[in-house]
């Protein structure tokens, strides 16, 4: 169903997926040449994250720790940004806190997610 939507929506997913992983390489590159750079980037991240992350809660949600948005529970949703999250700070060597500590909602571990790259498929 509307070939032309879901070859340009996977267009502009794949230029956004350019799009950071250019941000992690320069990040990186950062880090490597100064290692001050690990804490700004690590307090940038404490500090963004938690609110940032309301952004996957529907305008109708009645909480952000509770939903579902087209299909998905916002558990699968939080669960699925914050592995997102770890694997690309991994990248650059930082360790972040749990999800409980980041993301607005419970996330389900076990979500049936085939990589970070990947949009969540439905349990």
């Amino acid at each position: 169903m509307y070939p032309g939507f879901r070859k340009g929506f996977s267009m502009v997913e794949r230029d956004e997926h350019r799009h950071i992983a250019f941000g992690v390489r320069f990040l990186k590159d950062a880090i490597e040449q100064d290692p001050r750079y690990r804490d700004v980037v690590l307090n940038k991240i404490l500090e963004l994250v938690p609110r940032a992350s309301l952004v996957f809660a529907p305008p109708y949600a009645d909480s952000p720790q509770d939903f579902t948005s087209y299909g998905y529970r916002s558990d699968e949703i939080y669960g699925f940004a914050y592995r997102s999250l770890k694997r690309r700070m991994g990248l650059l060597g930082l360790e972040i806190p749990p999800a409980a500590e980041l993301m607005p909602g419970p996330v389900d571990s076990d979500a049936n997610v085939a990589s970070p790259d990947q949009a969540p498929t439905a349990a």
